[in-house]
């Protein structure tokens, strides 16, 4: 969160893209849509672009937590609640999780896609950002990425790829079915 009186040509040299990322050595082990999970480093980016044409840029605020919980067998909906104090528009999109060097990571897979399954499907909405999962069909962790692309008239003014994980677990509170009422009339 940059406070309003810094500018950023004093932290920047200039106009121009900037790349800032956050690496860890290793991610949770037994990750199911990313093979041999515990050796991949976990990587997330926010891409910074100062230009003299679009003006004062804040960040994509995103208010909800990357680490959420979904129940076996009920559809799961997550929206990052993302927020861009300028009134840019926010487009949202899924990539693959990344590894060293903010590189994709071979052999990650979408959760729905690791499921193999006719039935299952996992997407997201490019306008609001929510993320649907249709029916998670087995239990455990899986590692998304979701990446928040802000346009200000029509042109790219940053973005930010955020990891996220979901854990799929066998939940006892179900909705409750109602019966039909009888038809009185």
């Amino acid at each position: 969160d940059w406070s309003s009186d810094v500018c950023s040509s004093d932290l920047y040299g200039g106009a121009g893209t900037f790349v800032i990322v956050v690496e860890d050595p290793n991610r949770n082990g037994g990750v199911n849509n990313l093979p041999g999970s515990i050796n991949q480093i976990f990587c997330i980016s926010s891409t910074i672009i100062i230009s003299p044409f679009t003006g004062h840029n804040n960040s994509v605020i995103l208010n909800n937590l990357p680490v959420q919980d979904a129940c076996l067998n009920v559809p799961w909906v997550h929206n990052p609640a993302a927020y861009d104090p300028d009134g840019d528009e926010l487009v949202y999109s899924l990539v693959p999780c990344m590894g060293d060097d903010c590189v994709p990571i071979a052999g990650w897979q979408i959760p729905s896609d690791w499921t193999a399954s006719s039935t299952d499907f996992f997407t997201i909405d490019p306008t609001n950002g929510d993320i649907t999962w249709s029916v998670p069909l087995f239990a455990g962790e899986y590692n998304i990425a979701i990446q928040i692309e802000e346009y200000r008239y029509g042109e790219l003014v940053g973005r930010v790829i955020r990891d996220m994980q979901i854990t799929v677990v066998t939940c006892n509170n179900n909705p409750p079915v109602i019966p039909d009422l009888p038809d009185y009339c």
